[in-house]
């Protein structure tokens, strides 16, 4: 189902996908599976313009902790207006993910401290980025 998620919302729209998704965390056996597919749904319902439906999902999933989910929190939060929620979400997704999403998530965290006036919080999530392990990164606030 989760496969079939992309196919489905583009002959259904993203009601049936969020649907699909839901019920395929439901046949999840694997919490890494669980989370990752609720905070995929969750990340419809926001792109369908839902913030309300994608809280729901996050929350009526027992307030499930990965970075995906921190990551859709944070977008909710980002666009409903709390930024500095929004950073301590992507701050925390930025600790837990890999590679360029944990550096995109880093910059995210920097823009959210920024734009709440947080400027050591920025600063902190700058360093995120100038310590990942990518060469190409290092440079970056020096």
């Amino acid at each position: 189902m989760e496969a079939a998620a992309g196919d489905i919302e583009q002959a259904l729209g993203l009601p049936a996908a969020i649907t699909a998704l839901q019920h395929a965390v439901r046949l999840s056996d694997a919490a890494r599976d669980r989370q990752r597919r609720t905070a995929l749904a969750a990340r419809l319902a926001w792109k369908a313009g839902s913030p309300a439906l994608a809280r729901a999902i996050l929350h009526d999933t027992g307030g499930i902790r990965s970075h995906q989910a921190d990551a859709v929190r944070a977008h909710v939060k980002l666009f409903t207006g709390d930024q500095e929620t929004a950073h301590g979400y992507l701050r925390r997704a930025a600790t837990q993910a890999h590679g360029d999403s944990a550096v995109e998530l880093a910059f995210m965290a920097a823009g959210a401290a920024f734009q709440s006036g947080r400027r050591d919080d920025a600063t902190a999530a700058a360093a995120l980025i100038a310590d990942h392990r990518d060469p190409a990164y290092h440079q970056y606030g020096a």
